[in-house]
């Protein structure tokens, strides 16, 4: 009965975390400021730089950010909700911490990480506008955003330097994407050697999402899902024929 109930938790989580990612934000706000739908103009993307190329920089600014929430909301109230409520932490056996890939990686753990990850395939093959979606950076941001402080300054350098160098949105989203997911896996690594205490220092200090197997590896997933989305662009980069950012023409 207990792994039924366990079952049904993460498939809740996952669940709870595709259906906000689904929300196309780019497409509401499309049809209820411009009367368009994003799907219908320039690349025909439902995402944030479409939108911007074809709606206006701030139009593209906020619907990136609401991406980005969409993922970052249903990830901390997992969080808090599989940490924090009794009932929830009891059924997992948070307090004897079930390792499942060595130290520290708890069932609890894996509850919570499951939110973001779905919510990323939701932003990507969102159910509410036919399975299509964005290209699943800015989701990969609200994940980083969510789970470490140091995901933003992070994505903020790297993409801009990239940006300054190449001009290309697609291959600034890629090296900065590419360039964290690194960086989850060397935090995961200091918190196999040096503990919880010195990794939690790059994650929010304890008081959010813990460093953990799951951490990396979703970014992981998350950073290959960004390289099939964006397999047209890198074809495009390599011919020479990709649109340069849009701002920046």
């Amino acid at each position: 009965m207990k792994f039924f109930y366990v079952t049904l938790l993460f498939a809740c989580s996952a669940i709870i975390g595709y259906l906000f990612g689904a929300i196309p934000n780019s497409v509401i706000i499309g049809k209820i400021f411009f009367h368009k739908d994003p799907r219908d103009v320039g690349s025909k993307n439902p995402g944030g730089t479409n939108v911007g190329r074809n709606f206006g920089l701030i139009a593209g600014m906020i619907v990136i950010f609401l991406d980005g929430l969409k993922i970052i909301i249903p990830f901390l109230l997992s969080y808090f909700l599989f940490t924090r409520v009794s009932d929830f932490r009891n059924l997992l056996d948070y307090s004897n911490e079930i390792n499942l890939f060595g130290r520290g990686n708890t069932l609890s753990q894996l509850a919570y990480y499951i939110t973001p990850f779905f919510g990323i395939i939701g932003h990507c093959y969102s159910i509410f506008i036919k399975f299509s979606g964005g290209k699943a950076v800015s989701s990969y941001i609200g994940y980083c955003v969510g789970a470490s402080w140091i995901a933003f300054p992070t994505f903020l350098i790297a993409f801009f330097t990239t940006i300054k160098i190449d001009k290309h949105v697609s291959a600034a989203s890629i090296v900065s994407s590419g360039i964290y997911t690194v960086i989850s896996w060397v935090i995961y690594i200091v918190y196999v050697f040096q503990g919880p205490i010195i990794a939690n220092y790059f994650m929010y200090f304890g008081l959010g999402p813990e460093v953990c197997i799951y951490f990396p590896i979703v970014a992981t997933f998350a950073f290959v899902i960004i390289l099939i989305r964006h397999k047209q662009n890198i074809k495009n980069l390599k011919n020479g024929t990709e649109s340069i950012a849009f701002w920046l023409k």
